[in-house]
């Protein structure tokens, strides 16, 4: 909570909450309704959507951004990338109870090899689902990507600290979720 309202004392006004995975985190709820109460302009979620909180479904919570990563129209090659079965039976699920709730959701579609060509039809899938708001990147050489190589700061898209700050599971500060390798808090 302190590092928020020292966010928000120095200008920042959106916070991302990011993991890991921070619908798991037992103190998140606490977390979004401090933040809440300093005066974020927006407060967005950053999640695998494979599982949403009870909670989120209360009308107060209704103006929270939502965002995830998406890799397929194909659960096989959606759970490929993220090693988890049935993560895309579940994220689809997440996503169909949101958007039937009030939610706007945010959805990056993440291009690499094994779903190279995949965008379109996964774009029309999220449509088909009520999600608008999808856009196309690339793998990163830092994150969870399967890389060897130790991050460099030139894959970041330079739209960092622009107002934003990040916030992971561990508390750890970034200006952007794809800059955690670089936090300052």
């Amino acid at each position: 909570q302190e590092i928020l309202d020292d966010a928000r004392a120095i200008g920042f006004k959106r916070v991302q909450f990011i993991g890991g995975e921070p619908m798991f985190s037992p103190d998140l709820r606490r977390l979004v309704d401090h933040a809440m109460g300093a005066g974020f302009e927006e407060i967005e979620i950053f999640s695998n959507l494979t599982t949403v909180p009870a909670w989120l479904m209360f009308p107060e919570y209704r103006g929270l951004k939502i965002a995830t990563s998406f890799y397929s129209d194909s659960a096989a090659t959606h759970d490929s990338i993220t090693n988890a079965h049935g993560a895309f039976n579940r994220t689809v699920s997440s996503i169909k109870k949101l958007v039937a709730t009030g939610f706007s959701i945010r959805v990056g579609v993440i291009e690499m090899e094994m779903n190279e060509g995949h965008f379109g039809r996964a774009r029309a899938l999220l449509n088909r689902l009520g999600v608008t708001n999808v856009s196309r990147d690339r793998v990163r050489e830092f994150g969870r990507a399967d890389h060897q190589s130790e991050p460099n700061m030139s894959e970041l898209c330079g739209q960092c600290s622009q107002g934003n700050l990040s916030i992971d599971v561990t508390g750890r500060v970034s200006a952007c979720i794809m800059s955690k390798p670089w936090a300052f808090g």
